[in-house]
């Protein structure tokens, strides 16, 4: 939402929202998993919270996202984790005329830790996923609201923090990261773009989609696959005051975190907190 006079200075305008979502089932699906077989729970749920800042000025733009999600299931009266999830996004645009220069930062982690069989297995940065951006963005609000932008430097930083995983599961490796180094570093090119239509007062649709592609010859190699990523999302949502009904779908490949193509299909009901 827009904030009052207090918040907005002489030449810019701050704005602040905060949604909360509920999910009382979902439908989870893996594919191509070389993880095996993944056993569904009975029953699912998770919440989602995002909150999204917004400073806009007379040539450039800043925007802070910031997303949790946690949730899981009972399968055989056994919990089983699902979701786990925490996602920021900082991005920082000026404005050429038809095309802004934009750089960005995220970070994408799981929050809690995760056994299996009594192991740790991963925990908070381990894995992790740390990426800068700089590129050019072009942006449009005709019939149709979105932008697409083109980052030609890219870099991926995959971090492994907690160095005990290492011992506890007997390895040398893991996610691509060596034990004792911290982080491997891939430089690459991305494309990405966000679409948005509002039908009448209530309903709105959007689809967003990155992808991300690696350079140093990892393209030419027969293993490029292990460093592509891509992510589409797809939401159409139905808002009445404070209260959403939404559904989602995205799917997500990303071999360092996910190591499989997932495709998450979600219905859930949420509120606008501001």
């Amino acid at each position: 939402m827009s904030v009052d006079d207090s918040d907005v200075d002489d030449e810019g305008l701050l704005t602040f929202d905060s949604n909360i979502d509920f999910t009382f089932s979902e439908d989870f699906d893996k594919l191509i998993a070389d993880t095996n077989n993944v056993e569904l729970p009975d029953f699912d749920g998770d919440v989602a919270l995002d909150f999204a800042l917004n400073y806009s000025k007379t040539n450039y733009n800043y925007s802070l996202n910031t997303a949790f999600s946690f949730g899981g299931g009972f399968s055989d009266k056994i919990w089983t984790m699902s979701n786990d999830e925490m996602n920021v996004n900082n991005s920082f645009s000026y404005n050429l005329g038809d095309l802004s220069l934009t750089t960005s930062m995220s970070l994408v982690s799981q929050m809690l830790n995760n056994m299996e069989d009594s192991l740790l297995t991963s925990s908070f940065l381990s894995p992790g996923n740390i990426s800068w951006s700089l590129g050019l963005q072009y942006s449009f609000d005709k019939w149709l609201k979105g932008s697409f932008e083109f980052n030609f430097a890219s870099v991926d930083f995959i971090v492994f923090v907690n160095q005990s995983i290492y011992d506890i599961l007997d390895v040398e490796l893991l996610n691509e990261v060596e034990r004792g180094k911290y982080y491997y570093t891939l430089v690459g090119v991305d494309l990405s773009y966000s679409l948005r239509k509002k039908l009448g007062k209530n309903i709105n649709i959007s689809n967003s989609g990155k992808l991300f592609f690696p350079g140093q010859g990892k393209m030419l190699s027969e293993e490029w696959l292990n460093y592509f990523k891509v992510q589409v999302t797809n939401e159409i949502s139905y808002s009445i005051d404070a209260v959403r009904l939404s559904l989602q779908t995205r799917l997500s490949y990303n071999n360092y975190l996910e190591r499989s193509l997932n495709i998450y299909n979600k219905l859930a009901i949420g509120l606008t907190l501001f």
